[in-house]
């Protein structure tokens, strides 16, 4: 919309601005999620290669953000080292009541790993130990 004020137009233009601003943030978010991506998936460990392959990343437009993360149960604990892949010993059971146990180190006595319920893949399986 021009507007003339004494012989001289001007035209905003804003709107146009502020879109390829977020075209730029939007493709920016992209190169940073690949990256990021590409950086995890290179850190994380190998066994059955089911968590390195579940690693993506997904940019937010409305936020806007990148989120890179696994859609994997166990990816947190790897990420973290904690419960059965703290410094790479077994430090989790499975008991005969399916329940999983983990060792406290500041209580000295097993608690039980509450978990949201998955299925279970090959690679939990390995990772379990049955006592």
């Amino acid at each position: 919309m021009a507007k003339d004020l004494g012989g001289v137009v001007f035209n905003n233009y804003s709107a146009e601005v502020l879109n390829k601003f977020h075209d730029a943030i939007l493709r920016a978010l992209e190169r940073c999620g690949e990256q990021a991506e590409g950086y995890a998936k290179d850190l994380a460990p190998v066994d059955t290669g089911n968590l390195r392959n579940s690693i993506s990343h997904t940019v937010d437009e409305d936020e806007p953000a990148v989120y890179i993360g696994s859609n994997t149960s166990y990816a947190p604990y790897v990420e973290l080292a904690t419960g059965i892949y703290a410094d790479g010993k077994l430090l989790a059971k499975r008991h005969e009541d399916g329940k999983i146990y983990i060792w406290c180190k500041s209580c000295h006595k097993e608690v039980e790993l509450e978990v949201e319920p998955h299925e279970p893949d090959k690679s939990d399986s390995d990772r379990v130990q049955r006592v």
